[in-house]
């Protein structure tokens, strides 16, 4: 839109070259964050260079994790009131049924078991370090390719913070994903819940609740998902809203199926298939 703008206000050649170069610029990084999600779920490096035109040693070289880490530093905060780079807009609180601050406390928290310092995490991500103690706080929300980035220079799982971090901007989830990848959202969901909540024990989570320790392990270690009205105590138990899961669980129900008659009592193994 920028672009088009820029045209029709006659803008110099110089000024349209520069805006043209930033939209590339910002392209190339969206495609980088969309492959390491890919490969997050276990996208073989066939697959993502099937999807890319290329040959797979040329897409194992173009989005290998060394390059793929300087290329996402240096990310402006995206500001959730525009949703676009820029700007000093808060984190929004209860955003898509989420407490606004589960992002940044799931950060935190793999912040805290790093045993890494601000300063180095911040010279890491090549951030200042004030930026990142506000980001940590909650108090600015920061662009995806910064969050898959500090996850990855906190020994993190970026996909788990990727769910926490659409529903700070308010994102609506795209329908009709396979089941294998709707459950591997729904199960990274949820680690990025119990990250928000400090990881409590199992034991601790099953005080009071209708579940045992067992199952919430299984569920946490990615090896089971339970049925609604299990899955629901459980986030309750994480400190969110059962509104802010509701999409992803109802969209891994409607892939199961598609090729099954009903969801089985008790959930389903972690492929999607009866447990």
């Amino acid at each position: 839109m920028q672009l088009v703008r820029l045209e029709h206000g006659q803008a110099s050649l110089a000024d349209l070259l520069l805006c043209a170069h930033r939209i590339e610029r910002e392209v190339n990084r969206y495609v980088t964050a969309a492959v390491q999600d890919a490969r997050g779920v276990g996208a073989s490096w066939d697959e993502v260079a099937q999807a890319a035109g290329v040959q797979a040693e040329t897409a194992r070289l173009r989005w290998s994790t060394a390059r793929v880490q300087r290329q996402l530093r240096g990310q402006p905060v995206v500001s959730w009131r525009s949703g676009t780079d820029g700007g000093d807009g808060q984190v929004p609180d209860g955003s898509a049924g989420l407490p606004g601050h589960a992002l940044s406390s799931a950060l935190s928290h793999l912040h805290r078991r790093s045993g890494m310092t601000i300063g180095d995490v911040a010279r890491e991500a090549d951030l200042s370090a004030p930026y990142l103690s506000r980001v940590l706080a909650g108090e600015r929300l920061p662009s995806w390719p910064v969050v898959h980035m500090l996850a990855t220079i906190l020994s993190g799982a970026p996909l788990e913070f990727r769910f926490l971090w659409e529903a700070a901007r308010g994102v609506t989830l795209p329908p009709r994903r396979p089941v294998r990848e709707a459950a591997a959202l729904l199960r990274a969901a949820l680690r990025g819940l119990h990250l928000a909540a400090g990881s409590p024990d199992p034991a601790r989570l099953a005080e009071g609740a209708v579940l045992s320790p067992r199952v919430i392990r299984e569920v946490l270690k990615g090896d089971r998902i339970p049925d609604w009205p299990l899955l629901s105590r459980l986030v309750i138990r994480l400190g969110a809203h059962p509104a802010a899961v509701r999409p992803l669980w109802e969209e891994l129900h409607y892939a199961f199926l598609a090729s099954h008659d009903i969801f089985p009592q008790g959930g389903v193994s972690a492929d999607g298939t009866e447990s």
